[in-house]
């Protein structure tokens, strides 16, 4: 059985906003969400765009959050890859050294 995301409010501004700039699958891509999710967002804020605003700019700082959660994100995976592929270099390494003497 799948378990259903939920995603903040401000996730999904984030994500909207920067389909002003980038393509709609990139941001797809770079969040994790698939495209119809994409477009019922955009059909919501289309539909009722009050419900996305705020008189205060604290939405905006609320999205940078998000966005900046995914990016710590990607940077741990990416850690994690190279600290493994350290080590299987290292073992290579020393397995080659070996063999020489």
């Amino acid at each position: 059985m799948r378990v259903r995301k939920s995603y903040s409010r401000y996730f999904k501004l984030c994500a909207i906003k920067e389909t002003e700039t980038k393509r709609d699958i990139e941001v797809c891509r770079k969040y994790g969400v698939s495209p119809s999710v994409l477009y019922e967002w955009k059909s919501a804020i289309k539909k009722n765009p009050e419900f996305f605003e705020k008189e205060d700019d604290t939405w905006r700082i609320m999205a940078e959050n998000e966005r900046y959660k995914i990016i710590i994100g990607e940077l741990y995976a990416e850690i994690d890859l190279l600290k493994k592929t350290t080590s299987k270099l290292q073992e290579i390494n020393q397995k080659k050294m070996k063999s020489i003497k």
